[in-house]
């Protein structure tokens, strides 16, 4: 990296941004009204539920706690068409303890390949006047709407006894409209790419420092860093403040809990380190005949290679050069030196 000397002289003037299987008591809160999607892979614990005439095998719980009443429904729709894939669910509520559950208020164990249908997609609608459906052939998928009001909490277990992969959630239901039926996630803010300077392509980067960026107000929220979405989604496998990258670039993701309700956004950030650039030119627009005089100091080298420059009250300050090795700086400079 090579390092500048911008002296500002006084000639004329003075100048100056897959889930692991879990269990109830670590039920993952959902936020907003927007989709919920899932790579969840591997095996859960078994036997831990049972109902509508089948056992909880592969369990995936979600937590739901209701901000708007009315009607609230779901499509739970897999990754995969294939009707060997099947997903089953048991919903429990209103505002049950997981050592005491009780008996589902809503739940599907139908087969879809058993039962002759034409679609893996199941969940809960204005279609079906039954609380429950299944095992096997019995059913379509979909059972009755839950009537939900304010403050009230439910678990949802969702089970793949039968084949694997991810699937997406969409929330339906009048309780989703306008502002939606859960709480809202707090704020995350995508940040520029974060880069260091080494001819070594692994670095620490302080991810701390980002902490206040992302979001403001760390007394109401928690930031944490993970290295796939997934484990963020989880909250699992939290990268240490002092963070060494693995690959370059490498994207990292950021969540912001709210430590009120639980609520999580997620954003991406990308680490990058830029190799030492010893060979960058500088050209200046015009000739310096006045230190009032404002004039353009083009960089070139290396695409994406950090320059820094100092000012003549020693300010430090660098600027990136874009996928041409180009950069320019608008300065009033009597001086150069390099």
């Amino acid at each position: 990296m090579k390092t500048f000397f911008l002296l500002l002289g006084l000639c004329c003037a003075n100048m100056m941004f897959a889930q692991e299987p879990n269990d109830c008591i670590n039920a993952i809160v959902i936020c907003g009204n927007d989709q919920f999607s899932s790579n969840s892979e591997g095996i859960g614990q078994s036997q831990e539920i049972s109902g509508c005439g089948s056992e909880e095998h592969n369990s995936l719980w979600l937590e739901i706690n209701i901000v708007q009443g009315g009607t609230l429904g779901f499509d739970l729709i897999p990754n995969s068409d294939d009707l060997v894939v099947d997903y089953d669910f048991w919903v429990f509520g209103p505002n049950p303890d997981c050592n005491n559950l009780g008996d589902p208020i809503r739940c599907s164990t139908t087969n879809p390949l058993q039962a002759n249908l034409t679609s893996n997609h199941t969940g809960i609608d204005g279609s079906n006047p039954n609380p429950s459906q299944g095992p096997g052939q019995d059913g379509t998928g979909y059972v009755q709407w839950l009537d939900v009001l304010p403050g009230e909490m439910y678990y949802i277990a969702i089970d793949r006894p039968h084949g694997d992969g991810g699937f997406s959630m969409n929330w339906t239901g009048t309780a989703n409209q306008g502002s939606g039926a859960f709480p809202t996630p707090p704020i995350a803010n995508q940040i520029e790419t974060v880069r260091t300077c080494s001819n070594d392509t692994t670095q620490e980067f302080d991810l701390a420092s980002l902490k206040q960026e992302i979001n403001a107000n760390l007394t109401d929220n928690a930031i944490t860093f993970h290295a796939t979405q997934a484990d963020a989604f989880d909250g699992i496998n939290e990268l240490p403040d002092n963070y060494t990258n693995t690959s370059n670039p490498q994207v990292i993701y950021a969540k912001a809990t709210s430590i009120i309700n639980f609520c999580f956004t997620i954003v991406d950030i990308q680490l990058e380190v830029n190799p030492i650039e010893n060979d960058v030119s500088l050209e200046v627009s015009q000739p310096i005949i006045c230190g009032t005089e404002e004039v353009d100091f083009f960089f070139s080298g290396t695409p994406n290679a950090v320059v820094e420059y100092n000012l003549n009250n020693q300010t430090s300050e660098q600027i990136t050069l874009d996928e041409n090795g180009e950069a320019v700086v608008t300065r009033t400079i009597s001086e150069i030196q390099f």
